[in-house]
């Protein structure tokens, strides 16, 4: 099932003499397909509905109007919930009561991450009866296409997930914690006339969505009984609590027009100001979209609608819905509204404007390398496609790259951007950090106006500038933007709309699309329950015998009018992006074995670059273990690493006491003349040269450059630590430059007895490295052409650390 293989390679595998020598129980594809069908597990059937569309256009062979039938599969997202608070796969990564964190002891700085640290869950158990579990829906949709290279046939799917469920797991396609909810229907609606083509679709969505959501309206109001992972059965409210959608999908599930905002009453002509407006109505918007006894919309209602951009939907879903605000449920968006949107879109096209393209290409190919950055060899200008990755892959180093090529307000405008995008990427954020958010969104919108001087932008009257205003509310309101990124649904449609199509005979797919996703989750499912079963605990075999634990309902959650809030003090250090002074320990890790066995003194020197190896390793010797001790001789031999990998523990501790581990890779690694040639690659690093060092910030620290990586011989230490030749930069200074804010370092040289001058170079233990850097070149107003990208290191003396080479670079600089 999982080998994506066609039924006709299943029977001819089968067919394999090999195989039918295993004297397997089934024989062809069909009898394998009902011992899949036997699973001893079930999930959520299916349903499905034909609907007849009578279009506004005449059928000439009929005489009345022209039709079109769709279908509408779907599965009652209450079993849907009912399977994931129940899988016992998430017990150590569920939360089912609202939590109070903080940063600081005195509770002033509250943290938010998870959905069950937010206003919206607080507000809402307290609505609830006594005893009530809250389950935090969360949807999502979006079209894909199926076919490749041609034909024109699309899915429209709808994703199911819960807000109990960490986001950390939530994210992970490979855990299976976002279900397929159903498929909406796909249709040009060329029945109806181009006039009414648009609002009839969304008629059509929200028609199909009504049925959809149906079961959670009783669900939502009264409650239902169900056996959550941990092994307790609790009454769970679900209630729609976010809506994970590009922007086009917002206004259609807000029925507006996209020159509006789906969430608050900002008017067209005012989205570039940075002025907050008074959100839009449920209710209200509601009542204007409910017709009269007669059917019809009222001339109030109408002019009602037209002045708030809403258009005449008949029967929105989310009117009926409990306890549900639909125009608080749209989360950020950082992929569309900043990556693609306002970054790649305007900002980076503003700057190149101003630059020229060819200024741009040329800084971009003289850049450092580094193992995180992808390296334009030929720049930017000539990508004709831009995805997500290569605007993630511009941000790490726009604001270093474009100093002096365009003015400085610029640069601050495009600083304060990236910022806010790299502040808003934290895993969990403190009411601090969200006032620090707000201030460089400020800094943004106060800097903006040089773009108009240059003449490439008037008014700034941008949709997606204008919702990233909404980032602020929206992040105490829900959460964290990386639990809701649309990136995860269109990885999903590979595995739940793509493949199933090719497994199709293309022909009525639909129908065989949802087959095939059941068995593939049969299969899932009954592995899981294998797996569970070898790693069963006492209470946990409780639950798979007959007798399964049972809890007083309200047991996990009880509410006391002299004490409403539940405050958890959470350490510094587990916080997250926000600063933090304790100290994190490190592994560091070496291949098995040395890619560059017994290499002499002078492939140290000529091959590595390392020119003052033998003076550097005499004072380390010589410090480490007493003068004269170990003598160093032109004839050892060392054992040379091509890199290290630094394991770094982000600041945010996730949902079930583990950490995430983030893999940094440090090189020392001369060119090779094989068949396939490939640079050097000589990185940069920060090191600990004081006990002052702390978790943030750049002081006790240096920059250096690692030449070699290498152990001592065996015969003057066999239990020596690995070490590394570095030359020095010089030391940061406290305060940061003015535009870039940007510490400056230029590599630092010492006289040589002939008068002339080489690096500062020393050898230093491996584990003072506490993480790669990355180094800009300061190019001034016009890049030097003789630099390259392999020399850039000899040729520049000034350059600027980089604090966008990862958010947690950004976080610790």
């Amino acid at each position: 099932m999982d080998s994506e293989v066609s039924q006709a390679k299943i029977d001819g595998f089968l067919k394999l003499r090999k195989i039918s020598a295993c004297q397997l129980s089934f024989k062809g594809k069909r009898a394998f397909y009902k011992h899949v069908d036997k699973l001893p597990v079930d999930g959520p059937g299916w349903n499905s509905e034909e609907i007849t569309i009578t279009g506004d256009k005449p059928d000439p062979s009929t005489g009345g109007k022209l039709t079109e039938t769709v279908e509408v599969w779907w599965r009652d997202p209450v079993d849907c919930i009912e399977e994931l608070i129940g899988n016992p796969m998430f017990k150590n990564f569920m939360g089912y009561a609202p939590l109070k964190e903080y940063k600081d002891k005195l509770k002033n700085d509250q943290l938010f991450n998870e959905m069950w640290t937010t206003n919206w869950w607080w507000d809402l158990q307290k609505k609830l009866p006594k005893g009530a579990t809250i389950s935090g829906v969360i949807l999502s949709s979006d079209k894909t296409i199926l076919t490749g290279f041609s034909g024109d046939k699309e899915a429209y799917p709808v994703y199911l997930t819960i807000g109990n469920i960490a986001k950390g797991v939530r994210r992970q396609p490979s855990k299976h914690a976002t279900v397929l909810l159903g498929y909406l229907p796909t249709t040009k609606l060329l029945c109806f006339s181009k006039k009414k083509r648009n609002l009839e679709g969304h008629n059509l969505f929200h028609y199909c969505m009504s049925k959809i959501v149906e079961p959670l309206i009783n669900a939502g109001k009264e409650g239902v009984l169900m056996t959550c992972a941990d092994g307790y059965i609790r009454k769970i409210f679900p209630i729609l609590a976010a809506y994970v959608a590009d922007f086009p999908e917002q206004c259609l599930v807000a029925c507006c027009q996209q020159n509006y905002c789906p969430i608050c009453k900002c008017p067209p002509d005012r989205r570039g100001e940075n002025t907050l407006f008074p959100h839009r109505n449920q209710a209200e918007i509601a009542a204007l979209l409910t017709p009269g006894s007669d059917g019809q919309l009222s001339l109030e209602q109408k002019a009602g609608l037209a002045s708030c951009g809403t258009k005449p939907v008949d029967g929105p879903f989310w009117a009926t819905l409990p306890h549900t605000d639909m125009f608080s449920c749209f989360t950020p968006d950082l992929l569309h509204q900043i990556h693609k949107g306002v970054f790649k879109s305007h900002v980076l096209k503003w700057c190149t404007e101003i630059a020229g393209e060819a200024e741009l290409d040329e800084r971009f190919k003289r850049l450092p390398r580094h193992p995180d950055l992808r390296h334009f060899k030929k720049g930017i200008s000539h990508l004709s496609q831009w995805s997500g990755t290569e605007a993630k892959e511009v941000e790490k180093v726009f604001v270093g790259l474009i100093l002096d090529a365009v003015p400085a307000e610029a640069v601050d405008a495009t600083r304060a951007l990236l910022d806010f995008l790299y502040v808003s990427q934290y895993q969990s954020l403190s009411s601090s950090a969200l006032e620090l958010l707000k201030s460089h969104l400020d800094d943004f919108h106060a800097a903006k106006h040089i773009f108009a001087e240059y003449g490439q932008h008037d008014t700034f009257n941008i949709p997606k500038l204008h919702m990233i205003s909404h980032y602020l509310e929206l992040i105490m309101l829900l959460g964290t933007p990386d639990g809701y990124n649309t990136e995860s649904p269109e990885r999903l449609h590979i595995d739940m709309a793509k493949k199933g199509y090719r497994a199709s005979s293309k022909k009525n797919f639909l129908r065989q699309m949802t087959a095939w996703l059941v068995r593939k989750e049969k299969v899932h499912q009954f592995s899981c329950f294998l797996e569970w079963l070898s790693t069963v605990d006492p209470a946990m075999q409780a639950i798979a015998g007959e007798t399964p634990l049972t809890h007083e309902l309200g047991e996990n959650w009880d509410w006391d009018d002299e004490d409403e809030d539940v405050d958890v003090d959470v350490d510094e250090e587990e916080a997250s992006g926000d600063d933090s002074d304790e100290e994190e320990e490190q592994v560091q890790r070496l291949a098995k074995r040395p890619s560059m066995p017994s290499t002499s003194v002078d492939d140290m020197e000529a091959v590595l670059g390392a020119h003052d190896f033998m003076g550097c390793l005499k004072k380390y010797l010589d410090h480490t273990y007493g003068r004269g001790k170990l003598i160093p001789s032109v004839h050892d031999c060392f054992s040379v690493y091509k890199r290290v990998t630094i394991d770094l523990t982000p600041f945010h501790k996730n949902i079930g006491g583990t950490k995430q581990v983030l893999k940094d890779v440090v090189r020392a690694s001369p060119a090779t003349k094989t068949q396939n040639p490939k640079p050097a690659f000589f990185d940069t690093a920060l090191i600990k040269m004081s006990e002052e060092a702390q978790v943030t910030g750049i002081q006790g620290y240096e920059v250096v450059h690692v030449k070699a990586i290498f152990k001592l011989p065996v015969h003057m230490d066999a239990t020596a630590p690995p070490l590394a030749y570095v030359e020095h930069f010089s030391v940061p200074p406290h305060e940061r430059h003015i535009n870039t804010l940007m510490y400056e370092v230029s590599k630092e040289f010492k006289h040589t007895a002939s008068g002339g001058s080489k690096p500062k170079a020393s050898i230093v233990p491996l584990n003072t490295i506490r993480c790669s850097c990355h180094l800009i070149p300061k190019f001034g107003k016009q890049v030097d052409l003789t630099w390259s990208s392999d020399t850039i290191f000899d040729d520049c003396r000034n350059f600027f650390i980089n604090d966008f080479i990862s958010t947690y670079h950004f976080q610790i600089l």
